[in-house]
């Protein structure tokens, strides 16, 4: 087998900022600017206008180092729209024709949506940095402000009509690929590749088409691209295709695969049999984990979060277990715009799953990854030294004039990374602590420093002035650490991750300290002192 050498881009979720979504846009430069607002991007966990930039320069740097294959792993569009995803498909073929870059893509749930696909509200900025909503619905819903409505090219499609924008990128047959096939055999068309699935009570059958491929793009090399949506019908919704009439895939995941698809497992099988006959290396691809990304072994993000979308979107241990009587040793997931890499093991036998941050959260990176006979090697791409787009920038600022809002610092950013830094902490402020956290948390996480958490939670206080700094500069960081394992070191200054292990070092949370302010605070230091070691511990080469 030859060595091959491809990327890996997760949740690009790419935002055209010079479509015309039908209303009087920005001028700015020369350019005529459809601007998200900063309102929906500070409570948003990914940053919208700037998917513009950092998806061009991500291709730049796959370009710059000669890599001709590319693994798109889901949520390469905002939402799914129309517009969006006619963009997404331009540019790709251009770097295709220019720069000779094949794409192998894969849905994820902000990509597609059941069999008939759903209406998409956003809000923009209009010519004056007025905050307007654009909406593919024919009428905006009561008490809503809806500047412009009935946008066809809002909508986001379903299956199959959301992928023929894609169509050249892996999901159909291509002349090149030396072999290709489906779990349902060697047809591309769309009515060949249909499931059934029920809903929970059993009344509720569909017949729903399922995108999963393999592709063999050079000798000995299969990559098994999955299709992880999982659309589960409602009860009651008998005979209905409609959005309403299907629960969202983003929270189902590999714990939906286990209810839904078990051909794709019988597939899986299938494939593992036979290249090991033929002496293949089989590496495998969907949008969603299939291990906890965070090693999460006492439960904590449940504990503390309870009803939180990472919770929600933890897949169960069967998930890993399933993929390992399958045959599979490695697989790649996005989704959560995590950087990790976790392992489960069953009868000797070893899963690995390897998390691909986003490009549009931080970190802001992609993976490269060379295969050879002797193993894996998975490199790390942070561009988080992009410059920053003035004209983007001000134009927050001029819409904060306009409502009154207080001005982030991310607004002041000159790089990429300072700017994605700074918006955790919005997110903090904006998302985590008003949707997820306890109230009375929240509000002593605000109002003390570290060292008056500590001494509410009954830890020793560290004898050093940096323990005052204010306890939401550590929630901060304790989001940072999640999301980035190894890539987190050029965001939390070392002396701040030497502070967090020795406040944690002896800390214990008891069974159900949660319950409790103090102890609240007691599981959420001895996270953050996981989630240290977990970066200092991350492996940068996988061998296999």
């Amino acid at each position: 087998m030859p060595d091959f050498r491809f990327a890996i881009i997760s949740d690009a979720h790419f935002h055209d900022i010079q479509a015309d979504y039908g209303f009087d846009r920005l001028a700015r430069d020369g350019r005529m600017l459809s601007l998200r607002s900063w309102a929906e991007t500070r409570s948003s966990t990914r940053v919208f206008n700037e998917s513009h930039t950092a998806l061009h320069a991500a291709l730049d740097d796959v370009k710059r180092q000669g890599i001709q294959h590319v693994v798109l792993l889901g949520d390469y569009s905002d939402d799914g729209q129309r517009i969006t995803l006619a963009s997404v498909r331009d540019l790709l073929t251009e770097r295709a024709e220019r720069d000779g870059i094949r794409f192998y893509a894969l849905p994820g749930n902000h990509d597609i949506f059941g069999p008939e696909g759903r209406h998409q509200t956003k809000q923009f900025l209009n010519s004056q940095a007025q905050r307007i909503v654009v909406t593919s619905k024919p009428k905006a819903e009561a008490g809503a402000k809806a500047s412009i409505t009935d946008m066809p090219g809002m909508y986001c499609g379903g299956y199959p009509d959301g992928l023929l924008p894609m169509k050249d990128f892996g999901y159909f047959r291509n002349s090149r690929d030396l072999h290709w096939e489906t779990p349902f055999g060697a047809s591309d068309a769309p009515s060949d590749r249909q499931y059934e699935v029920v809903s929970e009570d059993g009344g509720n059958r569909q017949l729903l088409v399922d995108a999963s491929y393999l592709v063999e793009p050079v000798p000995g090399v299969w990559l098994v691209m999955l299709d992880a949506n999982v659309f589960e019908p409602k009860n009651g919704c008998e005979g209905r295709r409609d959005a309403s009439a299907f629960v969202d895939s983003t929270n189902a995941g590999w714990n939906g695969m286990i209810r839904h698809k078990q051909f794709v497992f019988d597939w899986l099988t299938s494939i593992s049999r036979r290249a090991k006959d033929e002496g293949k290396k089989v590496l495998v691809f969907s949008h969603y984990p299939a291990i906890d990304p965070f090693d999460d072994q006492i439960g904590a993000e449940p504990r503390l979060f309870a009803g939180s979308n990472f919770a929600k979107r933890t897949p169960k241990p069967e998930a890993a277990q399933r993929l390992i009587e399958a045959g599979v040793d490695i697989h790649f997931s996005g989704h959560l715009h995590v950087n990790s890499q976790t392992s489960a093991e069953q009868d000797g036998k070893v899963l690995t799953n390897v998390a691909v941050p986003s490009l549009v959260a931080y970190p802001p990176a992609f993976k490269v990854v060379d295969l050879a006979d002797n193993g894996i090697a998975i490199e790390d791409v942070l561009f988080d030294g992009l410059e920053m787009d003035q004209s983007i920038l001000g134009a927050y600022r001029q819409e904060c004039d306009l409502n009154g809002d207080t001005k982030a610092p991310a607004l002041e950013a000159r790089h990429y990374g300072d700017f994605l830094i700074e918006h955790v902490g919005e997110l903090c402020e904006h998302r985590y602590l008003p949707r997820e956290w306890p109230k009375a948390a929240a509000e002593a996480a605000r109002a003390h420093s570290l060292s008056g958490i500590c001494e509410m939670a009954g830890c020793a206080v560290p004898e050093t002035d940096m323990a005052q700094i204010p306890m939401m500069l550590v929630v901060r960081d304790w989001y940072l650490l999640r999301a980035s394992g190894n890539l987190a070191f050029g965001a939390v200054p070392e002396d701040r991750l030497k502070l967090y292990e020795a406040i944690s070092a002896d800390l214990v949370a008891e069974a159900d300290c949660e319950q409790t302010v103090p102890g609240f605070f007691r599981l959420f230091l001895v996270t953050l002192g996981h989630f240290v070691a977990r970066a200092r511990n991350t492996k940068a080469f996988l061998a296999r």
